[in-house]
């Protein structure tokens, strides 16, 4: 009876503080449509079919070399491994609040001697408590939503993490091709000057050009070699550069494939708004601002009452033999109030705060939905025109290749001078390199294409199951 009448007079205390709070009364959290709203979501894409992507876009490329480095570097790549960790570490954190949602059990046991005038006494026992606080305002089920969030949001930035490293990895690999084929363009520019330098040494020792024209023969020699040196740097870099993505030492010795594969076919690209529910990274902000309302309930919840529900049972005895006797048995069943009434403000800081985190939050979705927009946006724009200029280019370099075959002949015939020849061997050679640059950036464009618009590089059979 004396339980009862003592949690009948803590929930009439409830009531009446809860009257007298209710400015703190906790709001409901921000819907996912509401916040997409903020977003000026266009009908359509500038360029491209209405139609999801499709997910193993590595595949694409017909390159089993670059699907196994990209498998290495999601294995190996340290930073990657660091992302891992923390989501483990946001799992471990969501399973923390959701235990606060169950009672605390603990068992306690202890003793003491103590001496005195009349003798040395011992005494000793052992207890079962139990703990539980009543959720009345949800302020540990907010907990709990706001880790489960934060966890689903590290989750998400884990997985673009590994579909940015991917990409990086796809366009490190094509960039390593484009260096490659650089050096063996340099390799054949010092050969063709190299002739050029003996053919107009042999006809000067035949009176029949000045000596200019050796000279002018040997500097573009040296420059040749100095070109060639500059593009084999270039090139070990770039291996590096791929070998730390992979996890390996950058010794600049991994091979690559000797030549560039074929820009695959279009692609379909969506809808916009597709693309907010496909984004890792949209996904995750969208995550994060979930757990910021959530934190702020948290808050709010705070400056009401807090009810907890306490027992415990067990037994104490001065001979270890006697506390198995009921006799020494005790129990108890209790409840605790802790009503904020005075902190200084400190509660209220704690909920602008979580306020402005939470806004924070909103601002950051909306800024990482506008750059999702504006990366795909310039990937499809970025693709038509590298096509286009790929097209021109190749027409340019035939052209001036056929001038140049031309003006080959004019010279050993003596109809034209050698610095003519060596102009048009420059836009030859100078069309070749922009040729190779161009059709990398290509690839790379495509790559970004696809992370742009949130595919996966793995394809659906060799992802896991769930």
């Amino acid at each position: 009876m004396l339980i009862s009448r003592s949690i009948l007079g803590v929930s009439s205390l409830l009531i009446f503080l809860a009257g007298s709070l209710t400015s703190c009364r906790v709001g409901e959290p921000l819907q996912v449509d509401d916040l997409r709203t903020q977003l000026a979501v266009a009908e359509s894409f500038g360029t491209g079919s209405p139609e999801a992507t499709r997910d193993g876009w590595l595949g694409d490329f017909g390159d089993e070399e670059l699907v196994e480095i990209v498998d290495e570097a999601v294995a190996g790549n340290p930073d990657l491994a660091v992302a891992a960790a923390q989501v483990d570490r946001a799992a471990a954190i969501a399973r923390q609040a959701g235990a606060s949602l169950s009672p605390a059990v603990s068992l306690g046991a202890g003793g003491y001697t103590s001496d005195s005038d009349l003798g040395r006494s011992t005494q000793g026992g052992a207890s079962l408590d139990f703990a539980w606080e009543l959720d009345l305002w949800g302020r540990v089920r907010s907990q709990v939503s706001a880790a489960e969030n934060q966890y689903l949001a590290t989750e998400l930035t884990y997985e673009y993490a590994k579909q940015s490293l991917a990409a990086q990895v796809a366009k490190s690999w094509f960039f390593c091709i484009e260096t490659h084929l650089q050096v063996q363009i340099a390799q054949s520019a010092v050969d063709i000057y190299e002739q050029t330098q003996k053919i107009t040494q042999g006809m000067y020792d035949l009176d029949a050009i000045p000596l200019s024209d050796v000279q002018l023969a040997e500097a573009d020699l040296a420059s040749s070699n100095e070109a060639l040196r500059e593009a084999m740097g270039a090139d070990q870099q770039a291996r590096r550069a791929l070998e730390l993505l992979a996890g390996r030492y950058p010794s600049a010795e991994i091979e690559v494939t000797t030549d560039f594969v074929a820009v695959p076919p279009d692609i379909p690209v969506g809808l916009p708004s597709e693309l907010l529910e496909r984004r890792a990274d949209v996904v995750a902000a969208e995550r994060r601002v979930a757990a910021a309302f959530e934190n702020v309930r948290v808050a709010q919840a705070a400056r009401l009452p807090r009810v907890a529900i306490t027992a415990s049972a067990g037994t104490t005895s001065d001979s270890f033999r006697e506390m198995s006797n009921p006799a020494n048995a005790f129990w108890n069943l209790g409840s605790n109030l802790l009503a904020p009434l005075f902190d200084g403000g400190y509660l209220k800081s704690e909920q602008d705060i979580a306020t402005a985190e939470q806004k924070a939050a909103v601002a950051e979705y909306r800024s990482v939905g506008l750059k999702a927009f504006g990366e795909v946006e310039n990937a499809l724009s970025n693709e038509k025109f590298l096509a286009e200029r790929e097209e021109f280019l190749t027409e340019a370099l035939t052209k001036n290749q056929q001038v140049w075959e031309l003006a080959n002949k004019r010279y050993e015939a003596g109809d034209i001078d050698l610095l003519s020849v060596l102009q048009l061997q420059k836009r030859v050679l100078n069309a070749r390199v922009a040729l190779v640059h161009l059709h990398a950036l290509r690839l790379a464009e495509r790559v970004n294409l696809h992370l742009s618009l949130g595919g996966n590089f793995e394809s659906p059979d060799s992802q896991p199951e769930e």
